[in-house]
């Protein structure tokens, strides 16, 4: 079953989503450069605070927060807040993502050295005389 604030922010007039739109707007002159330093407090990265604080009032924009009315500081707070949280957990994601592959990708290269090594030593090659760094082996 669909929510009615769902389906009556889908169906709003033209003249409210424009309103809406100029209410973004002038909320947006008057807080993102204040967001972005406390987005950056959060994420320590300057072009992603920007890029948060764009999301977050892209994100009121759309309906998924309402516009705030009272306590706008705090409600604008939040949802920046909110948007720097999966920022984060996305990064940290990226990061363990980045590090898996690393590490499968140092294994594999670790095994095919260890074929191709295997492989000179059953033929008897007189390269499988040094180690893998060049050395002589004793």
């Amino acid at each position: 079953m669909k929510s009615i604030a769902n389906a009556t922010s889908l169906a709003l007039p033209t003249s409210l989503t424009a309103a809406r739109r100029r209410i973004v707007q002038a909320l947006y002159r008057e807080y993102s450069s204040r967001l972005v330093d406390f987005a950056a407090l959060h994420v320590r990265d300057e072009d992603a605070a920007e890029d948060i604080v764009q999301s977050a009032f892209a994100s009121i924009l759309a309906g998924r927060f309402p516009v705030p009315a009272v306590d706008v500081d705090r409600k604008l707070e939040e949802i920046v807040r909110r948007h720097c949280a999966a920022h984060r957990k996305a990064r940290a994601h990226q990061r363990a993502t980045k590090s898996a592959f690393r590490e499968a990708h140092e294994r594999s290269e670790r095994t095919a050295w260890r074929s191709w090594r295997s492989g000179l030593a059953r033929r008897g090659d007189p390269r499988d005389e040094h180690n893998e760094d060049g050395e002589e082996r004793q």
